[in-house]
């Protein structure tokens, strides 16, 4: 069985950036969701008030001998420029 890596990205607008992933070929799975913020379990349209500090992510589970970490990275990038709402570098929120 092959290994599957985990990466988790933000970029502005998770259900564009879903779709994009889902189409990659060595990803085998995407979940969007919400990253940072200062509520527990917001929803949807108290993210996009922007009042809450969430940024809208996606993880991915991908096989890492098909696709790299960074193959993926400019379709986020992307993304944020068209739809800046929460557009923050997740690398903000990382450790």
């Amino acid at each position: 069985m092959v290994k599957l890596d985990k990466a988790t990205f933000g970029g502005g607008c998770f259900w564009c950036i879903e779709a994009i992933f889902q189409r990659l070929e060595g990803i085998k799975s995407v979940v969007s969701g919400y990253a940072g913020g200062t509520s527990h379990n917001p929803t949807y349209e108290d993210v996009c008030s922007g009042t809450t500090g969430h940024i809208e992510v996606v993880q991915a589970e991908y096989d890492p001998n098909v696709i790299t970490y960074e193959q993926p990275r400019p379709y986020v990038n992307g993304q944020a420029g068209r739809r800046c709402r929460q557009a923050i570098p997740l690398s903000n929120f990382l450790p």
